[in-house]
């Protein structure tokens, strides 16, 4: 697949993009839970379903039993947990984005080595829960930077370099 792009890729790693170039391209690679329709409505991706609570503070997201990544591995909601804990870091350009996720500011700010509001009870489910109700919250899941990468290799320094995706 080839694509002529307006402008240089910076990265391909979700947790630092802001340039249009590396979205587009990265959009190729990984999938999220969560993406948009051809008519922008929200749609299923890795997750094979999701509910969210009555209080709107939980989504349970119910992962694809057949999702894989490039290299054959599946796809668990510990490779959800580390993926989200990457977006919320201190080094991540884009956890603005992610702030309402309970524990996020404390995982950012040193004060916690989990983030609360990440939960991986089974290895096809995962849970968020967030400090406050945010309706536009799955649209944020369905953007581009809500991207699952392998826990088991995505600390690799090299990772981005050659990367994996789903």
């Amino acid at each position: 697949y080839r694509k002529a792009l307006y402008s240089k890729v910076l990265t391909f790693d979700p947790a630092q993009m802001t340039d249009t170039a590396s979205l587009s391209v990265t959009n190729q690679i990984y999938d999220g839970l969560l993406e948009f329709g051809s008519h922008f409505e929200i749609e299923k991706a890795l997750a094979e379903s999701w509910q969210t609570s009555s209080d709107g503070l939980t989504i349970t997201f119910k992962l694809r039993a057949n999702a894989k990544f490039h290299d054959g591995t599946p796809v668990s909601s510990a490779d959800c947990v580390r993926s989200f804990e990457r977006l919320v870091a201190k080094q991540s350009i884009v956890s603005k984005n992610y702030e309402v996720i309970l524990g996020a500011a404390e995982f950012r700010d040193g004060k916690s080595t989990t983030v609360k509001g990440l939960e991986a009870p089974e290895p096809l489910i995962f849970i968020i829960r967030l400090k406050n109700k945010y309706p536009p919250f799955p649209a944020v899941l369905a953007g581009a930077t809500a991207k699952i990468l392998p826990k088991s290799k995505v600390d690799d320094s090299k990772f981005f370099e050659h990367p994996i995706g789903t």
